[in-house]
């Protein structure tokens, strides 16, 4: 019995750890898309002001009141520019999120995506996969000086959903698919990577780790379908 219940122990903990950070990772898209929606009301309220402002210094022939004017909007919509459109709002909120996350460390950041709109993988498990391995991502940059911290993105949509991440890290020790951690307690760690396998084994996908020349990369290739229970997850050999 003893055993039994030690057993159901460590796995209320497990759940309930992966719980608590599904409900982190969803809090924090959810306000980076309303901060990304405030922003945009208030770009289009401001909208016709600027015209009617822009328009008098054109119609008095202050050419150079206009340059300077338009010269000060784009200085300002820089900030409200989203570093990524993926034209799914789920993404597109997460992305940006940890986009200003990573730019706050002085992280160079890039993303390369396309026509994420046809997406079925569920929001739920996007938000998992894609949030944990860039949190894990940005905590690995911020170890190393800041002109050496690299975080290059691929979300790509075609046949297959194919998601890469590659950021520059000290040196990472992979043993039998699992990553070994000098955090302690050891056991309250590791569950950002347990939370994307488990998230990935509701889908026919394949997914890759590795450590290479400074650089950590998670590659995955995972079918566009809703998530099953029947479904598996292959870890490369």
């Amino acid at each position: 019995m003893l055993i039994v219940w030690n057993e159901k122990d460590e796995r209320l903990k497990g759940e309930n750890l992966t719980l608590t950070a599904r409900a982190r990772t969803q809090a924090e898209s959810i306000e980076a898309l309303s901060a990304s929606y405030t922003a945009q009301r208030k770009l289009t309220h401001d909208f016709n002001a600027h015209l009617a402002t822009l328009s008098s210094y054109l119609d008095n022939g202050q050419i150079k009141d206009a340059q300077d004017y338009m010269a000060t909007l784009q200085e300002q919509q820089t900030d409200r520019i989203l570093i990524a459109n993926t034209r799914n709002s789920t993404i597109d909120a997460l992305l940006n999120q940890k986009a200003q996350v990573a730019k706050k460390n002085n992280i160079d950041i890039r993303f390369k995506v396309n026509d994420l709109s046809g997406i079925q993988v569920a929001p739920i498990d996007l938000v998992i996969i894609i949030g944990n391995l860039l949190d894990n991502a940005i905590e690995a940059c911020v170890k190393l000086p800041a002109g050496e911290r690299e975080i290059y993105a691929q979300l790509l949509l075609e046949d297959t959903l194919f998601l890469s991440f590659r950021n520059t890290s000290l040196p990472v020790e992979i043993i039998n698919g699992y990553i070994a951690t000098t955090k302690k307690p050891p056991d309250l760690h590791g569950f950002g990577l347990q939370n994307v396998k488990t998230a990935l084994k509701k889908y026919d996908s394949f997914y890759d780790m590795a450590y290479e020349d400074g650089y950590f990369a998670f590659t995955i290739e995972m079918e566009n379908d809703s998530p099953s229970a029947t479904k598996n997850s292959f870890f490369a050999t």
